[in-house]
């Protein structure tokens, strides 16, 4: 700050570690903070495989009955619900699914990145296909802006 003359807002830092690298340049300087997940290429790839994208539009339907049903059927969906999160959990990583959701939810992983982190991106380098003067507009969303839009899966 002393070599730039640059203040809080002006600067954007950039770590891998939420709480060690952004959470106190944050918090102490008001400095604008970029996250670099490395495991957000791998996600983004399950999110947009044929192979999600038809276990989501299963769940959806599962689900539906389930909220359709009497309670005598109920059972057997919500075993078939379970297998279905366990297989799209198990596209992500097989020992504990996506780092940043469980069970439709954002993990505590994910929260954190939402919540300490005004950009994040997998490597720096993304952000060369943006313009010189292209100004991102942070803002705290109910959802990450890579997650996968359910109202937005094509029927099968």
């Amino acid at each position: 700050m002393k070599l730039t003359n640059w203040q809080n807002k002006q600067i954007m830092y950039w770590g891998d570690h939420v709480f060690a690298d952004l959470a106190e340049p944050s918090r102490q300087s008001g400095w604008h903070t970029g996250a670099i997940v490395r495991e957000l290429d791998a996600e983004i790839n399950v999110l947009k495989s044929t192979e999600y994208l038809r276990l989501m539009k299963e769940s959806q339907i599962i689900e539906r009955q389930i909220q359709q049903n009497s309670s005598t059927h109920v059972e057997g969906l919500e075993t078939r619900r379970n297998e279905n999160f366990k297989l799209r959990s198990g596209l992500f990583n097989p020992n504990f699914g996506s780092v940043f959701s469980s069970r439709g939810q954002s993990s505590s992983f994910g929260s954190n990145v939402v919540k300490i982190s005004d950009l994040y991106t997998s490597k720096l380098s993304n952000l060369l296909h943006y313009e010189d003067d292209y100004r991102f507009y942070p803002t705290r969303l109910e959802h990450m802006p890579h997650d996968v839009d359910e109202e937005k899966i094509p029927a099968q």
